[in-house]
């Protein structure tokens, strides 16, 4: 069986116990103070994904500018799947799978796999009906790709531990809503002022804003907006002999992408 078959089904095993714990939650006690909500999340945009090269500096710490050793950039495309959360007054647990295909613009195809889980707490309602949160989290990113000829750019997997803030107006209410949402993975951000571990280690970088609307006669809520998503991690490294500024080279996968948010959810 193939590692990236492997991984779906890990992926889905994972969300259908995050399904089963929603449920379970909401079952234990029907109060009005909670929710369960099921939907669909998407994102409509581009992906690049690159190998990158950074020689790191014999006589003192952090290495040289990166040198992109291929870099490939797809077609637009889409990136969808489930969506689950359950609130339970300030508190809430939540988890997505997203899938898809793309074509790359250069030839080739990539198939790109996306899986988060979070649980977290809403603070009280502020000003105008302002809220914020914060919430831990993971997140793993797959890419799989084929039809590519000679190229330095093979399947790999990206995960960490993260920690999300955000900020937004009057969840769970009937009317207009917006959102704001950072998510930092959790070594990336240990290691942003040591240049040599953030290298060396993964990187999970996501951002979206996001309005919409939630219906008052049926529980429906529809979210559009617009997003950036970066995952980097170390593909190998090895020590490099023939310069004596240079001591090791480390390569690194670096995937980025960017574009509209489309998000449907019932709340039950």
């Amino acid at each position: 069986m193939k590692e990236t078959t492997v991984r779906s089904w890990v992926h889905r095993s994972i969300l259908v116990t995050v399904l089963w714990a929603a449920i379970a939650a909401a079952d234990l006690g029907q109060e009005k103070d909670g929710e369960l909500s099921a939907g669909v999340k998407s994102r409509i945009g581009w992906w690049e994904t690159s190998k990158e090269q950074y020689d790191h500096q014999t006589f003192r710490d952090g290495y040289f500018d990166p040198t992109t050793i291929e870099s490939r950039e797809s077609d637009v495309g889409f990136l969808v799947g489930p969506e689950l959360k359950y609130t339970y007054r300030s508190l809430f647990a939540r988890g997505f799978y997203l899938w898809g295909d793309y074509g790359l613009s250069d030839g080739g195809d990539a198939n790109l796999e996306n899986l988060g889980v979070d649980v977290g707490f809403y603070s009280r309602e502020g000003m105008r009906g302002l809220h914020a949160g914060l919430f831990l989290g993971y997140r793993e990113f797959d890419a799989s790709f084929t039809g590519l000829v000679d190229s330095q750019i093979t399947d790999h997997s990206i995960s960490d531990a993260v920690l999300g803030i955000m900020l937004g107006g009057k969840p769970q209410t009937p009317g207009f809503q917006w959102g704001i949402e950072l998510v930092m993975g959790l070594q990336g951000l240990v290691n942003v002022w040591d240049d040599d571990k953030y290298e060396e280690n993964p990187a999970v970088i996501e951002g979206e804003a996001t309005i919409g609307y939630r219906f008052e006669a049926i529980p429906l809520t529809v979210n559009v907006g617009y997003g950036v998503w970066s995952y980097a991690d170390k593909a190998r490294e090895y020590p490099y002999t023939p310069s004596i500024i240079i001591d090791k080279i480390v390569e690194r996968w670096e995937d980025w992408g960017h574009g509209v948010i489309l998000n449907v959810n019932y709340s039950f």
